[in-house]
């Protein structure tokens, strides 16, 4: 799937229970040290490359809404819309959240 014009702009979506599960994942599992080499893979991206927002249950985003998220979040910074780790919003009853 592409998103944008750019063949050198991956994509990844994935929906978690919890910013905790996420947490756990992105901060204490073997994701850590591979993230942490990512400057050997990837050129540095100006602005925010990473949203997170809340999903109600049965729903399933697609890329054009993922890609509205990230542009509100480099527009507005973190709001309930789209926000980061570092500026959390709670979740709304019975949401999942996105990245």
């Amino acid at each position: 799937m592409r998103a944008y014009d750019d063949p050198s702009i991956l994509v990844n979506v994935s929906v978690w229970e919890s910013l905790e599960s996420l947490a756990a994942f992105v901060y204490t599992s073997v994701h850590r040290p591979v993230m942490g080499r990512r400057r050997q893979w990837f050129a540095r991206f100006d602005g925010p490359y990473t949203a997170l927002w809340w999903v109600p249950p049965g729903h399933t985003p697609g890329i054009e809404e993922a890609k509205e998220r990230l542009e509100h979040l480099r527009a507005h910074g973190a709001t309930a819309f789209a926000f980061t780790f570092k500026s959390p919003f709670p979740a709304p009853e019975e949401a999942l959240l996105l990245i």
